[in-house]
């Protein structure tokens, strides 16, 4: 199934969540924006075409102070569940063991600045 699902996720630093994202979920950077002020925007397709935009927290409150800074609660789908918690745990300190989630296998991890989500079956 192709998806249209974009999310927006601020962050204190682009690069380094991007970098997270490419290596422990096979993400794919398809662009990269500047900004004002030397800040930039990353966008990463995953999978079958979900998207995540990455942008600053510090651009966010200066530019869009109106805009909520949190994250949402997001779970990725892949087609192995074990041969994903295998290899996140060599990139997230912190790695849940595979629950049943309503019939559906899924852990959840931290990223390097300590935002929760989970993997589950597809």
């Amino acid at each position: 199934m192709n998806s249209n699902l974009q999310v927006m996720l601020y962050v204190n630093d682009v690069e380094k969540i991007a970098t997270f994202f490419e290596q422990a979920l096979d993400a794919k950077i398809i662009a990269t924006n500047p900004l004002p002020e030397g800040f930039k925007q990353v966008t990463l397709a995953i999978n079958d075409g979900a998207q995540i935009s990455l942008f600053s927290v510090s651009f966010i409150k200066k530019y869009s102070p109106e805009v909520s800074l949190e994250i949402p609660s997001l779970m990725f789908l892949v087609a192995d569940v074990n041969a994903a918690r295998n290899k996140m745990l060599h990139f997230s300190s912190d790695v849940g063991e595979i629950v049943d989630n309503a019939g559906q296998p899924a852990f959840n991890f931290r990223d390097p600045e300590g935002h929760y989500f989970a993997i589950g079956r597809a």
